[in-house]
């Protein structure tokens, strides 16, 4: 089973007259070690041994993600940490590290029982989990440095989808449609399962992340990504994360993560 958050977004107004789309390039399968020696940062969620999400890599320790995908099936409820597994470029059975949550920290301002899922409350899904030990392998760069983006920008998306559940794939580039009120709209071919995926812009050479991806939608007949301006809100989502570790008894050092006995 492959996670999506599913929206039909039908009223111009929401964003706005659209430009025109331009081609859209073809999905390029990530399967050998040089093409996804770039993104070994991202990998596949598996939660509760069934469903299936898009993370990345921001520290040794914490992944990122879109926060629906953390839901449990009551959708009220978060799964629990011992269920979610990331798998850091996985590809055809093989990956660079697998390690499994110890942490689940939802942005303080999605709300979970907002069974709509609107516009409002978009720009706020995301998500951090914080492994029970960090993940350090050669050549593997962690991807914690976000980047702003606007109209116009040109970025590209790395996700696992319904279909392509064993390798991940890349569409670059794709642009960004409309940027506004904390919210992307982007003209990238995305599937089901590519909630939590990761928005790329290459800058200096390197990929910056930008976005990250939480639903589907058509506006005008067009089918489109929706996901949430990241430079604002990653610091947020961060000290959100450091707060619960701290309630449950649990600091998070640059190197690695220390429990606190009892």
């Amino acid at each position: 089973m492959v996670r999506i958050f599913l929206l039909l977004v039908i009223a111009f107004g929401l964003f706005g007259a659209l430009p025109s789309q331009g081609q859209a390039q073809s999905l390029l399968a990530l399967e050998s070690d040089s093409k996804i020696q770039p993104y070994s940062a991202v990998g596949r969620l598996t939660l509760a041994g069934t469903g299936i999400c898009t993370g990345t890599l921001i520290d040794p320790n914490t992944v990122l993600t879109a926060a629906h995908c953390l839901l449990d099936d009551s959708q009220s409820g978060v799964l629990d940490p011992s269920e979610v597994v990331f798998q850091a470029a996985y590809r055809n059975g093989k990956m660079i590290a697998e390690q499994r949550a110890a942490q689940i920290t939802l942005h303080p301002d999605f709300r979970r029982s907002d069974r709509s899922l609107g516009l409002s409350n978009l720009r706020y899904d995301l998500a951090l989990i914080t492994l029970d030990a960090p993940i350090k392998r050669p050549g593997l760069r962690p991807l914690g440095n976000p980047a702003p983006l606007r109209t116009g920008d040109s970025v590209g998306v790395v996700s696992y989808a319904m279909g392509r559940t064993e390798a991940p794939a890349l569409q670059d580039l794709c642009a960004v449609l409309v940027e506004t009120s904390g919210m992307v709209m982007l003209d990238c071919d995305i599937d089901k399962g590519a909630s939590g995926a990761p928005v790329f812009a290459t800058i200096g050479g390197q990929p910056r992340i930008v976005s990250v991806i939480a639903a589907l939608a058509r506006q005008g007949g067009r089918k489109v990504a929706l996901g949430s301006a990241l430079a604002p809100e990653l610091d947020r989502l961060r000290a959100a994360s450091r707060e619960t570790a701290l309630t449950n008894g649990r600091i998070m050092r640059s190197g690695g993560a220390k429990f606190l006995r009892p």
